[in-house]
């Protein structure tokens, strides 16, 4: 059991950080794309997009951090 509670704990910071790196890569590359596509005024509703999508981005990385930290600590019934 003990391997298996290791590799648990492991893993969840391990998918939160890569679930992140995705998301921010995925805007960085939507955001190069358009400004090769458009000119210069037409990319600001997608600035607007990318700073709704990293509010939430906090949010869930918090939430999701709170409870990996909550069920690390918790005790066993």
């Amino acid at each position: 059991m003990m391997p298996i509670e290791i590799v648990s704990h492991l893993a969840r910071p391990l998918s939160l950080s890569v679930r992140l790196f995705g998301n921010i890569m995925g805007e960085d590359l939507v955001l190069a794309i358009v400004l090769m596509l458009v000119p210069f005024l037409v990319p600001l509703p997608v600035f607007v997009l990318m700073i709704f999508t990293s509010a939430i981005q906090t949010l869930v990385f918090v939430m999701l951090s709170m409870i990996y930290i909550q069920l690390a600590m918790a005790e066993a019934h």
